[in-house]
């Protein structure tokens, strides 16, 4: 804490030096100097905390690891940590348990089996390539009421933790007969999406659905994409274990709710990316897919990102991308998995990483998933889309719509609709709720018109794009209720 304290003020001293001129801090040595030497100092002065803090939190602040033990472990680890944790930007993943020891479990099996319906799974752990469930109570994950995804759910009723090598989990999972058999009599529809685009409010609207569950955010889907897309989990192994998490999702609704014949799983918007072997991981899986105009996307993932006040000081200095310079970091990592484009077509995107801004990164982000949901129509791989402003427009001829093309035969009412769309989604999720909303903001929140421009031209770079209000083939429209191809 201490030196996370020094890092702290030194952010704030760099921030300060940049407004406040070095006469007014009484210091005749400093002011005295030149001006560029006098900077110079400044910024010593400024770095100095946050290089020292730094340096501690390496030699101090970084928790033993213990010991691994081969095959199926539990956890042992601190519950309230677990339970206090927020969001993750990059997915779950083992090292939110902090966890000091692992002690042997005997036979996993017996313990599946045992705790069928609570054991769910929580991350894959790309280091040790160990899945790791979570052992909680499937009601409230599968029903929050104080979070809003089921990942929080899952750390928030967390009462024990296990880590169990690939094959020993498989092996686990395909003892319970009885969870098996009832998926193959179910319908799986992975709702994929772009992100901020109404995808929570569809899941909670298929939710009302005669005998169907959503699921919103499983985040063991996140983390296998990135151990794909990392080269951490082979193909094998990677259909195996997506096949498992599917049978245990599946056993943990079927426990709390035995007459649910469909289940539904929003996933993280670039999880689109392993769509396919999701689809092909459980017996009658369906793709659907939703998105939005990119600009409003795209200053909803903005004005999240940013909702701080190191980035409100950042603003009032006017360097917008400072922020986005300081957290960039932490985004490195899945930035392959999240904006593929920006790798893999270095004819159309020649810049960096490094050399985008936060916006443009999001736009590129947004145009990898719009891209990759053309593919999977292309390969009649996508059952239908969605669009958030038909939603919006007309909830009952658009959300009848969509149960059509699934082949579900409920038939929605005004009184479910208007119970689904007089809340905000995201209410229980805090910084996840819309910010035009609880600003009473009509425009953009946070892109300025410079920031529209770029984007705007980032997208006219992608051809069978083209616009940021661009409509899919297969799109369900609300005015009939059946599907209006629109050429791309």
């Amino acid at each position: 804490s201490f030196a996370w304290e020094l890092c702290r003020l030194g952010a704030i001293r760099r921030l300060v030096l940049c407004v406040v001129p070095a006469s007014a801090l009484q210091l005749p040595e400093l002011h005295r100097r030149p001006p560029v030497a006098a900077m110079n100092w400044w910024w010593a002065l400024g770095l100095a905390p946050v290089v020292i803090g730094v340096a501690l939190r390496w030699v101090f602040g970084r928790p033993a690891r213990p010991d691994l033990v081969a095959g199926p472990v539990r956890l042992v680890f601190d519950v309230d940590a677990l339970h206090a944790r927020a969001s993750s930007i990059g997915g779950t993943s083992l090292a939110e348990f902090k966890h000091t020891k692992e002690v042997p479990v005997d036979d996993f099996p017996a313990l599946i089996k045992e705790r069928n319906g609570s054991l769910l799974p929580f991350a894959y752990d790309v280091e040790t390539k160990r899945v790791v469930l979570v052992d909680a109570d499937p009601g409230p994950c599968i029903n929050p009421t104080e979070v809003t995804f089921f990942y929080q759910a899952q750390r928030l009723h967390a009462t024990a933790a296990y880590a169990v090598p690939v094959a020993d989990f498989v092996a686990a999972v395909d003892t319970l007969r009885d969870a098996a058999k009832a998926i193959e009599s179910a319908k799986v529809l992975f709702l994929q999406s772009t992100g901020r685009c109404g995808s929570t409010l569809l899941t909670k609207l298929l939710g009302k659905a005669g005998n169907t569950v959503s699921l919103q955010e499983p985040d063991v889907y996140t983390s296998l994409l990135l151990a794909r897309d990392n080269s951490a989990i082979d193909t094998e192994d990677l259909h195996a274990v997506l096949r498992c998490c599917g049978t245990l999702l599946f056993a943990a609704v079927h426990a709390t709710q035995p007459d649910v014949t469909t289940m539904v799983i929003k996933p993280r918007s670039f999880v689109i990316h392993l769509a396919e072997e999701m689809a092909n991981s459980v017996p009658n899986g369906q793709t659907m897919f939703m998105y939005r105009e990119a600009l409003k996307t795209v200053d909803s993932f903005c004005a999240l990102l940013s909702n701080n006040w190191v980035n409100t000081l950042f603003d009032a200095i006017g360097y917008r991308n400072g922020f986005w310079k300081l957290i960039r970091g932490g985004f490195a990592s899945f930035a392959p998995s999240f904006a593929p484009l920006l790798y893999k077509d270095k004819e159309t995107f020649p810049e960096s990483f490094d050399e985008t801004t936060m916006s443009g990164f999001c736009v590129i982000g947004w145009l990898s998933v719009m891209d990759k949901a053309t593919q999977l129509y292309n390969h009649r791989q996508l059952s239908v889309s969605l669009r958030y402003e038909d939603l919006v427009a007309q909830p009952m001829a658009t959300g009848q719509g969509l149960l059509n093309r699934l082949g579900m035969k409920s038939k929605l009412s005004q009184a479910v609709v208007d119970s689904v769309f007089s809340q905000d989604a995201h209410k229980a999720g805090g910084k996840t709720s819309s910010k035009r909303r609880q600003l009473g903001v009509q425009g953009y929140t946070w892109l300025r018109p410079h920031d529209v421009e770029a984007a705007s031209a980032l997208i006219a770079r992608l051809p069978h794009i083209g616009t940021s209000d661009a409509v899919l083939p297969g799109t369900v429209r609300p005015a009939d209720g059946t599907p209006r191809e629109t050429p791309l």
